[in-house]
């Protein structure tokens, strides 16, 4: 039920990383790596010229991870390790808050904005079953969010995120273009609005999972 209480933040066992299987050797090494430091000068296709040496390099090889694997591990995709470390200290600064004060502090996610506060198990994406077993928070383009109640650290760190997301998104979009061979602008003439795009953080306290015997 939306109003039921959240089990506290574990920092220990929700940092990200690469997925791990049950003897400990790391999954995410299988996955095609990309690197698309080629797309972040200000060079080649990123300024309507032809694409670098470089560009079409990476642009072939996410052709071939999309056709071959149908995954994508991006390094070097523009966002800082610096920055990625701020938004997680700030969306655990957040998900930390006692949940009195998420539900009278923080504006709550409605179907017309997209943006803010969803409570823990407030959304079944699948509504044969429980609800999902997690809280969120949606950011969304500048001018659209309301941050009244979140602490200061996610205020700062959420449009900056958001910025440097939109940033990254450009560039892929015009990778994926030169990937399939169209013209470098055919997706991101389609997305510069972003009206349709979501930032969200999600946290997934630890549970205890039902067996079937259990249920």
């Amino acid at each position: 039920a939306p109003g039921r209480e959240a089990p506290r933040l574990d920092p220990t066992r929700c940092r990200p990383g690469l997925h791990r299987d049950e003897m400990g050797s790391e999954k995410g090494a299988e996955i095609p790596r990309v690197d698309l430091s080629a797309f972040l000068e200000e060079e080649g296709v990123v300024i309507g010229a032809a694409a670098t040496d470089g560009q079409l390099r990476a642009a072939e090889q996410i052709n071939r991870a999309c056709r071959d694997h149908g995954f994508i591990f991006l390094v070097n995709f523009g966002i800082s390790q610096e920055l990625q470390d701020r938004a997680w200290a700030a969306s655990e600064e957040l998900f930390g808050m006692s949940d009195e004060d998420k539900k009278e502090k923080l504006k709550r996610i409605t179907p017309e904005t997209n943006t803010g506060f969803l409570p823990y198990m407030g959304e079944a994406l699948n509504n044969r079953r429980a609800a999902d077993r997690k809280e969120a928070y949606n950011v969304r383009k500048q001018g659209t969010n309301d941050y009244r109640g979140c602490p200061e650290s996610f205020a700062a760190v959420a449009p900056e995120l958001w910025r440097e997301c939109e940033a990254f998104a450009k560039r892929y979009c015009l990778a994926c273009a030169l990937a399939l061979k169209l013209p470098p602008t055919h997706f991101w003439d389609k997305m510069q609005e972003m009206d349709l795009c979501t930032a969200r953080f999600l946290h997934y306290p630890p549970c205890e999972f039902q067996t079937a015997d259990d249920q």
